[in-house]
């Protein structure tokens, strides 16, 4: 699990709730659907991978 979502929930602030295969504090990153109906994942966390993904 990452540490992340320890962050949400210190001092009795509500827990995170799941999501699957996204990510609390990284966007995009988890499954999409794409225009055909299918779904693609995607996983960018910073901008050497979005020169990379453009």
């Amino acid at each position: 699990m990452d540490g992340y979502p320890l962050y949400y929930s210190y001092k009795d602030a509500p827990p995170q709730n799941v999501v699957g295969a996204s990510h609390a504090t990284i966007f995009p990153y988890g499954p999409f659907k794409a225009g055909d109906g299918r779904s693609v994942m995607l996983g960018l966390q910073n901008d050497r991978e979005w020169l990379a993904f453009l």
